[in-house]
């Protein structure tokens, strides 16, 4: 056989034995990839999207089912601790969270710095820090002035951001939380605004009803999320920070939680952020 026809069919065979190898390597590649995350999903759907849910249409009969509704909210929060517990490999009992509620000024000169939160539930298994009703104002807080707009008595925010990340809070002397003793609990934080839109004279207007917070006693412990503090300071910054936080995959899961909570509870945010009852 004529020597440069033998070569061509060795190279066609070297050739197809490594699409061959490509195609199976890519198939299992694929596989391994599909198993990594239908648990994550699975824990999203059943767990964290069900319940909320659930929590949702409890809410709207609260004052006949405070027990069950608190205990739904209790899961959504421990399901969603445990979604991206999984999901950034952290041990158990070193992510917590926990859904806030804000509640508005009701003086007839009140601002928005006016405005308190308070933490209505926890995921479990409970730190120790202590289950307090105490209400605290926006203005003594970082991550709720960040959230707002508002100024937190060491950097105005002026402009409401869209999460609060940060994987050291330690770090920063700026940082300011009313809570006593808070360095004992957390030390990473990545918070967002539970809000739903309205439009107002022609233009999107964001409701804020409380928040979903996720922390932790661990430093960087929400993995390759952007510190806000780094890029506070001018709106190009600013541009970045946000950037960098859609291409995390903790930032768009959590995203994806507060935002399922916005839709569920604000019915019942509307007909009960008046009595102050949460």
């Amino acid at each position: 056989m004529n020597e440069d026809i033998v070569s061509i069919i060795q190279k066609g065979i070297v050739f197809l034995a490594k699409l061959l190898r490509w195609a199976h390597l890519s198939g299992v590649v694929r596989s391994v990839r599909d198993r990594a995350s239908l648990e994550l999903f699975r824990q999203l759907h059943e767990q964290v999207i069900h319940n909320s849910r659930e929590l949702g249409v409890r809410m709207e009969d609260w004052n006949l089912t405070q027990v069950e509704t608190t205990n739904l909210a209790k899961n959504v929060c421990t399901a969603s601790a445990h979604l991206l517990s999984n999901l950034l490999e952290l041990k158990s009992g070193h992510l917590h969270c926990c859904i806030k509620v804000l509640l508005p000024p009701t003086g007839k000169n009140s601002t928005p710095n006016d405005a308190q939160v308070a933490t209505w539930i926890r995921s479990e298994p409970f730190d120790a820090r202590p289950n307090d009703k105490i209400l605290y104002h926006v203005s003594d807080n970082s991550v709720w002035s960040s959230l707002l707009g508002c100024n937190d008595g060491k950097f105005d925010w002026e402009i409401p951001y869209s999460c609060f990340a940060c994987n050291d809070l330690h770090a920063h002397e700026s940082f300011r939380n009313s809570r006593e003793n808070w360095r004992n609990y957390y030390r990473s934080a990545l918070v967002f605004p539970i809000r739903y839109m309205t439009h107002e004279e022609g233009r999107a207007v964001f409701n804020v009803m409380g928040f979903l917070a996720f922390d932790s006693p661990n430093k960087k412990a929400f993995d390759n999320v952007p510190d806000i503090y780094d890029y506070k300071d001018d709106l190009g910054k600013r541009a970045e920070y946000f950037s960098l936080l859609s291409n995390t995959t903790v930032f768009q899961v959590g995203a994806v939680i507060a935002d399922t909570l916005s839709m569920f509870l604000r019915p019942a945010y509307s007909n009960h952020s008046n009595k102050r009852d949460l």
